[in-house]
């Protein structure tokens, strides 16, 4: 994997976990410390400013309590 397809990937999980955490009408800093993250750094990777580790992936996961491929699989776009 190239970084070009890195930095898609990291964008294609933080957009995922927003995803979910609206879906489930969970707030966001809620959402970190579930993840075990304080607010600030929970939106710093969801936002791209921090690279998002594998084993961010695990604790995101773990406490949002999703599958892998919730994270990973691209969405269309909504209008």
């Amino acid at each position: 994997m190239d970084l070009k397809e890195g930095k898609y990937m990291l964008t294609i999980i933080g957009k995922n976990v927003k995803r979910i955490i609206n879906e489930r009408n969970i707030k966001q800093k809620d959402a970190a410390a579930l993840c075990g993250y304080s607010a600030k750094v929970f939106s710093n990777m969801l936002n791209g400013y921090l690279t998002i580790r594998d084993t961010d992936i695990i604790n995101i996961k773990r406490g949002l309590n999703v599958d892998y491929n919730e994270l990973f699989e691209p969405r269309a776009e909504s209008a």
